[in-house]
């Protein structure tokens, strides 16, 4: 079942980026510099964006952090057009600043992530991540993507190795820029050889959509 954003989960986003300059003068941890982001607005009901629009308008404002909207599509755009007179139309980034960008990322955040592309399929890519894992002593586990998939099975794929997941996720070769009619990617939990630790060869097919884009970014950069 995917999961549907509720007035709730926008309420309670809203509430701490409204009350986030209350909360540091009350002592808590500063966060009127920081960025609260609500993204994909397009794929909410238009009552839903309605009463969020309603809610903000009706919550009083001081001195509060950032919070951004984001929307991508064409469609469904009733809470960009209500807030008009605050929008900012931005260019995607060109593809080497991505790399860079990515680069960046990666080799701060997550050392371990590796992407194996090739022009062509039945190049040996799968052979080769599953020798990278033999020569370092991982435990290696498939994950094949294949046609389109939402947040919740991409979970599921992952559901019997949860214990992977508590240790610490990272990248390599970041700067390689995935085909994606013939990309494979190991994310991998730790580099030192023989400890247990678990690549997953997340193994993207020709016919996974563009929905798999957000969930490697949620997966690799933001880490959820």
């Amino acid at each position: 079942k995917m999961y549907s954003t509720t007035l709730e989960d926008l309420k309670l986003v809203i509430n701490r980026w409204a009350t986030s300059q209350r909360a540091w003068a009350q002592g808590a941890s500063r966060t009127s510099d920081r960025l609260f982001c609500i993204a994909n607005t397009e794929q909410l009901s238009y009552t839903l964006q309605s009463q969020a629009v309603e809610y903000i308008l009706a919550t009083p404002l001081k001195h509060c952090a950032t919070l951004i909207f984001i929307s991508g599509q064409e469609e469904g755009q009733h809470l960009v057009n209500a807030l008009s007179s605050r929008k900012l139309q931005a260019s995607p980034l060109e593809d080497t600043i991505l790399r860079s960008v990515y680069a960046q990322i990666t080799e701060k955040y997550t050392r371990d992530t590796k992407t194996v592309t090739s022009a062509l399929g039945g190049c040996g890519k799968t052979h080769a991540i599953r020798r990278y894992a033999a020569h370092d002593g991982l435990v290696y586990r498939h994950i094949p993507i294949n046609g389109p998939i939402d947040a919740f099975e991409f979970i599921a794929l992952f559901a019997n190795n949860r214990s992977a997941f508590n240790t610490r996720q990272t990248t390599r070769n970041p700067d390689t820029t995935p085909t994606p009619a013939h990309t494979n990617t190991t994310t991998s939990s730790s580099s030192s050889p023989g400890t247990d630790t678990t690549v997953f060869h997340i193994d993207i097919g020709p016919t996974a959509t563009a929905e798999l884009n957000s969930l490697l970014f949620e997966l690799i950069v933001i880490g959820v």
